[in-house]
């Protein structure tokens, strides 16, 4: 109920957030970031008030409590920032609980930031795509390096359609993988940045990835990801190597008529540069977050593109919506709010199942 409740509190607030901004014709990013403090006040206490959400939450507390006995094993991964971090925080004396606020504040910060780049008045819709539909504010309870990273190069590859400086590129690319190491793999986007692509080709895109989970061979993705992040080969060849079931990869397909639909908005040519740009990395993000699913492990490296991944169906309802298609617009935004309200309220499971400190005793530190 917490995060059904949280929801439509974020889309009504994000609706009168944005109208005011361009009402007032706002600029500047910090006026825009402070508007949205309530907001993010609400999600910091929702999930830096977690406690064992998802399964590696007691992990990541055992991680803050000890932090300077993971020190030297996240340096030597080359996570250096997330060691960095873990340091600072603690020579501040920081008790273990506070160390998901820290990270969740970045987080919140990078997200609102996503939404200042995207410059709409209706980007409230990004918003709710975030939470009901990207999976990635209830994941984020469960993978926190992973998520963080998530951020930053969603982030990176928005924001540079309006800087168009690769070193500002790299250079988060860089930080991101500081914090956790799949984010390099976000450097293939780099030869899509600025080619454009049809409608044809996105098609193709989603049937090659379609085809590639279902029929592909493991051989072939291991040996890429073993090439770019060797560190993962351990976990390839050990017990955490488990395939997807069928059931599994066919549930993630749900949402695929979404992305057809979405791409059928490219052929009237109605997208103005900007939305194409997004459309371009956010078709080519799904591909391979679909063609990644069929290997648990694999799942966790293809969820780097999680974020960027919605920006179609971001663009998709955003038409909709200008363009007062009521009946379309309540159909894509009433299955993907429907979908949520079933895995928060009806079938609440794992990172789904909400707890909090606040429901339990004082948690002492370790520390």
């Amino acid at each position: 109920m917490i995060f059904a409740l949280n929801l439509f509190i974020s889309i009504l607030g994000s609706q009168s957030i944005q109208r005011f901004w361009f009402k007032e014709k706002g600029r500047k990013i910090l006026p825009f970031l402070i508007l949205y403090s309530p907001i993010c006040l609400l999600w910091l206490i929702i999930c830096s008030s977690q406690y064992k959400v998802g399964s590696d939450y007691e992990s990541y507390y055992e991680i803050f409590s000890y932090p300077l006995s993971y020190y030297d094993f996240y340096m030597d991964r080359g996570e250096w920032l997330f060691s960095l971090v873990l340091r600072a925080l603690y020579a501040f004396g920081v008790h273990p609980q506070l160390y998901f606020a820290f990270f969740y504040t970045i987080n919140f910060i990078v997200v609102i930031s996503i939404v200042y780049y995207l410059n709409d008045k209706n980007s409230w819709i990004f918003i709710m795509l975030y939470i009901a539909f990207s999976t990635v504010f209830n994941n984020q309870l469960n993978g926190l390096r992973q998520y963080s990273a998530i951020y930053i190069i969603s982030l990176a590859f928005i924001s540079f359609f309006h800087h168009k400086s690769y070193l500002k590129l790299i250079v988060m690319i860089v930080v991101a993988g500081g914090i956790h190491l799949s984010s390099y793999l976000s450097l293939m986007l780099l030869l899509f940045v600025n080619k454009k692509i049809g409608e044809k080709f996105a098609y193709f895109l989603l049937v090659a990835a379609c085809m590639f989970v279902l029929f592909g061979s493991f051989n072939f993705t291991y040996n890429i990801i073993n090439v770019v992040l060797p560190v993962y080969s351990e976990y390839l060849t050990g017990i955490a190597n488990v395939d997807n079931s069928i059931s599994i990869i066919l549930t993630k397909f749900i949402f695929i008529p979404f992305y057809l639909f979405a791409i059928s908005l490219m052929k009237r040519g109605r997208l103005d540069a900007f939305s194409l740009y997004l459309f371009r990395i956010g078709i080519i993000s799904y591909a391979i977050r679909i063609a990644f699913l069929g290997n648990f492990i694999f799942n966790r490296v293809g969820q780097l593109f999680t974020l960027l991944s919605i920006l179609p169906i971001y663009i998709l309802i955003k038409e909709l919506y200008v363009r007062k298609k009521v009946f379309y617009f309540s159909l894509t935004t009433g299955c993907i709010i429907m979908f949520y309200l079933i895995k928060t309220i009806v079938l609440p499971d794992q990172e789904y199942l909400y707890d909090s400190i606040f429901f339990h005793q004082y948690i002492p530190a370790n520390n």
